[in-house]
């Protein structure tokens, strides 16, 4: 009941939010590459900017959002690429049951708490963190398949992120 039954964009929580987002990316284009510095968003606005990633990349630069975004892509997308595989390159080396049944609680964790920092900001607390290594240690836990999993991560990832991170950015903005 209360707020919860009228978000709405035009009016209340929903437009304060995107007054404060829209503030953040101001603060942004201030210094875009290297950004105002860690825990100087509040010296620059009213109050936190309620989304974790227009946070970092106010607060760390487009340099150092992206590499906080990245996290969170490289971890749902190495998750994402280990769903319903068996070692078919290694059928000696069968993934333990256990293993493959916590998959998908860890997968939609990761993917709940994402979308939740994108109405929070909590760029700097231990549980953000704790969920990316948990999804590290899930995935160096598939040792046959990570090699798999983690194939796309080489040289043609950071241009791909920038432009994933971009994207991101520009979708923000509009």
């Amino acid at each position: 009941a209360g707020r919860m039954t009228t978000l709405s964009t035009d009016e209340g929580t929903g437009q304060a939010r995107i007054q404060l987002w829209s503030d953040g990316l101001t603060i942004f284009l201030k210094s875009p590459l290297i950004g105002i510095g860690m825990d100087n968003y509040r010296q620059h606005g009213a109050q936190v900017a309620h989304n974790s990633f227009v946070h970092s990349y106010t607060e760390l630069g487009f340099i150092g959002g992206t590499l906080f975004f990245g996290a969170f892509w490289l971890a749902i997308t190495g998750l994402y690429n280990l769903r319903d595989r068996t070692d078919r390159t290694a059928p000696d080396q069968e993934t333990d049951p256990d293993l493959r049944r916590l998959h998908p609680f860890l997968m939609s964790m990761l993917v709940a708490y994402t979308i939740g920092i994108c109405f929070l900001s909590r760029s700097y607390i231990v549980p953000t963190y704790m969920l990316l290594g948990l999804a590290v240690v899930y995935m160096r836990l598939h040792s046959a398949q990570v090699r798999e999993a983690l194939a796309s991560v080489n040289g043609f990832v950071w241009p791909r992120l920038a432009g994933v991170s971009f994207g991101f950015l520009f979708g923000m903005y509009t």
